[in-house]
């Protein structure tokens, strides 16, 4: 398998060239499996930003992965480089609340996919975007509806040592979905995870604009 890093210019969309690639061999799966074995499959996003390395002094480097790259040790791995990251969420991490906070003592609040489905969309966040064609389904417009929010993200409790005490990770999520759409299609649902903060509506389009 191949595993390439494209380096783009966002603004202008423009493609700069190749910034890392990596072939690696997947390997038949350990029976029974075992917890928190790191596959050469499973470190591609990480090996990819240490070789990428950090950006000049100035200069704002981000990473941007789909849900696969959700591996706490790939995102603490970008800060230490010191560079951003956005990915899209896929496990259901622990959260950290300040403990006088309202969110330290509401069950919903204690987990990120939990926490974003009780936040109400943000006024006048409402845009349309156009979805490529994907498969049999053709390009499409889509109606989002966006919410963010700064979180804190705990350490895995059953990582090895380097990554539990590596100490949590401040961050900012952003969920952008479908709250209408159309007959016949799957909704879009977006949880992104930006080591970039997101302030207002012009960075959280701005976000998934990047995603």
């Amino acid at each position: 398998l191949l595993h390439s890093t494209l380096a783009l210019e966002p603004t202008r969309r423009s493609l700069l060239g190749l910034a890392h690639a990596e072939v690696v061999l997947r390997q038949p799966k350990v029976k029974p499996a075992q917890k928190w074995v790191r596959t050469p499959e499973g470190r591609v996003w990480e090996v990819s930003a240490v070789q990428v390395g950090a950006p000049p002094s100035g200069v704002c480097w981000v990473h941007v992965r789909d849900s696969g790259s959700d591996i706490f040790a790939y995102m603490a791995v970008c800060r230490q480089q010191h560079k951003h990251f956005l990915i899209r969420a896929f496990r259901n991490r622990q959260l950290v609340w300040p403990s006088d906070s309202p969110e330290a003592a509401e069950p919903t609040a204690q987990a990120v996919l939990d926490y974003v489905q009780g936040l109400e969309p943000q006024p006048g966040s409402e845009y349309t975007v156009t979805l490529p064609a994907e498969g049999q389904q053709p390009a499409r417009q889509a109606h989002l509806a966006l919410q963010w929010a700064a979180i804190t993200l705990a350490p895995p409790v059953q990582a090895p040592p380097a990554i539990r005490t590596h100490g949590p990770l401040k961050v900012w999520v952003v969920r952008a979905w479908e709250p209408d759409p159309p007959p016949g299609v799957e909704p879009v649902e977006w949880v992104l995870l930006s080591s970039l903060p997101v302030e207002n509506l012009g960075d959280a389009q701005t976000r998934v604009d990047w995603y």
